[in-house]
């Protein structure tokens, strides 16, 4: 091996483990949590625990059709620092975005029992929030709420004590903000009796099952109360990891979470099962071996669900009486599917060449492709991490958001994506750096990816990041440590990378496991 190449080896080596073990030395960034897709419930919510709610009363109005619920958008944190050496980037400031605020069209309290009503915002904050109750006096309070919100929260309602059932107010919520303005959400509020829901049946199920297994959870409710609860609904998760194989007419599907309607009356006493299995389906391209978990169902006391859905379009789904113990004392249930078999990941680093004259500044696209037969999953952490050296002779001006500086000596940047999940065979996801030309310069940067499943196969994992000025030099070849132009660089030095990455991703999985979801 020459000079040159054991010199481009250690550069990509040093880059790849870095990849493989960002702890090592050197902070990794925190990956954004996936955002919450479960739909806020249209309707009181009792605490689980004690597995309490709230129907309505035969004559009190009854909740109108749901509303869509804007999906809750995921709040950039602080821009990443740059390294010493570099510039902060002469970019505008971003414009100000009115808030979309939405509560449900209805809820429900009753006597002893506090309710939640959930109100969303899709924009960037922070937003001062203001909670007008003079529409509830003599029906129900409203525990004080955040003055400021820069995304979802909930307001805690309690009944009056005294209140008729069957009393309703309005409760009106106010976000307001500079450069916009004020935008509010109602919702009305009606007393109701106090009763009883609980899931019946195991609490918690374990299946196994193979890639593109079908599956359906053992599903059943119980009033466990006195009073008879006219119509309950069914939560439950459509993706992303499984798909939903049957299609009922009382059920709408969203894209995460569905929801079932039973309007019929609920009996004191008395444990239902469903009329047909609610039949599920492993995907075919799950990353195997691993598991589904938690999938949960839930019930709910009166109509629930909202946000974009299709209602199914196949026989109705009706709640059958059948004999049983009692409820569980929880509204939940939970299921984990075991996937079983042998389905690795393959990505591929996307890097490439810019160019430009000296002083200048060009963009420069890297990320990674999922060139692979199987999704990634980020439920537990980044489905990738794509780590980045710029090339020598170059400054950073502009740091993409989602990357950080993970080795300031060696110039390493870590990049991970916000909501991807999961990470879908065929798509790419790509950050842009803004790249200063100080000087020519022969050799490479370099981009480099690692993948949360098992990938066997790193021959693509890492791809050269190459600059060429007006002259036509710079990036094409890499320099030894004498300064000697050596083999041009058309792509990482393979042999010598995949020992380095071999050893790497041994050492990588001994020590590190980043991201990698326990089995």
């Amino acid at each position: 091996m020459t000079r040159t190449r054991r010199a481009g080896a250690c550069a990509a080596g040093v880059l790849l483990g870095a990849l493989l073990c960002p702890g090592a030395g050197s902070a990794a960034p925190s990956p954004a949590p996936a955002p919450d897709a479960a739909p806020s419930a249209v309707g009181t919510e009792s605490p689980d625990p004690a597995a309490t709610g709230s129907a309505p009363v035969p004559g009190a109005p009854v909740p109108g059709a749901p509303v869509p619920d804007p999906p809750v958008t995921t709040m950039p944190g602080v821009e990443p620092p740059l390294l010493p050496d570099e510039e902060e980037p002469d970019e505008p400031a971003a414009a100000v975005e009115a808030p979309v605020v939405s509560a449900p069209p209805a809820s429900y309290v009753a006597a002893g029992v506090p309710a939640t009503v959930p109100v969303r915002v899709d924009a960037r904050g922070p937003y001062t929030l203001a909670v007008d109750a003079a529409g509830l006096a003599g029906v129900a309070t409203v525990d004080a709420g955040p003055e400021t919100l820069d995304g979802p929260t909930v307001l805690t309602v309690r009944a009056v004590p005294g209140a008729r059932l069957g009393a309703t107010g309005r409760l009106v919520v106010t976000v307001s903000g500079a450069g916009f303005p004020a935008v509010e959400a109602r919702t009305a509020v009606t007393v109701v009796p106090t009763v009883a829901l609980a899931a019946a049946g195991p609490a918690e199920t374990m299946l196994t099952r193979r890639v593109g297994g079908e599956f359906a959870a053992p599903l059943r409710v119980r009033n466990t109360g006195a009073t008879v609860i006219h119509g309950v609904s069914l939560v439950f998760p459509t993706g992303p990891y499984h798909r939903v194989t049957g299609r009922f007419a009382n059920c709408w599907y969203g894209e995460r979470t569905g929801w079932c309607r039973f309007a019929g009356e609920v009996q004191p006493g008395t444990t239902y099962a469903l009329s047909a299995p609610m039949r599920m389906r492993v995907r075919p391209d799950f990353p195997a071996p691993g598991d589904i978990r938690p999938l949960i169902f839930r019930w709910r006391i009166g109509e629930a669900g909202a946000g974009k859905a299709v209602r199914g379009r196949g026989p109705v789904l009706r709640l059958v009486p059948v004999g049983g113990a009692g409820g569980t004392g929880s509204t939940r249930t939970r299921v984990t599917v075991r996937v079983t078999g042998a389905r690795t990941a393959d990505l591929r680093a996307l890097a490439g060449e810019v160019a430009g004259d000296v002083g200048s500044t060009v963009t420069a696209v890297v990320g990674a492709r999922n060139v692979g037969s199987v999704f990634l999953r980020g439920d537990r952490g980044a489905p990738a991490v794509v780590a980045v050296t710029p090339p020598p002779g170059t400054t950073v001006r502009s740091v993409p958001h989602g990357c950080t500086v993970a080795d300031r000596e060696q110039r390493i940047y870590h990049c991970v994506p916000e909501g991807v999940d999961p990470f879908e065979p065929g798509s790419e996801m790509t950050w842009r750096f803004r790249l200063r030309i100080d000087r020519e310069d022969e050799r490479s940067g370099w981009v480099g990816v690692r993948a949360s499943h098992e990938e066997p196969l790193l021959d693509d994992n890492l791809a050269p990041l190459t600059v060429t000025t007006a002259s036509g030099t710079g990036g094409g070849a890499a320099m030894d440590a004498a300064g000697d132009a050596g083999l041009p660089v058309t792509g990482p030095p393979v042999a010598a990378l995949t020992a380095v990455g071999l050893l790497l991703v041994a050492a990588g999985a001994a020590m590190c496991r980043v991201g990698r979801p326990a089995r």
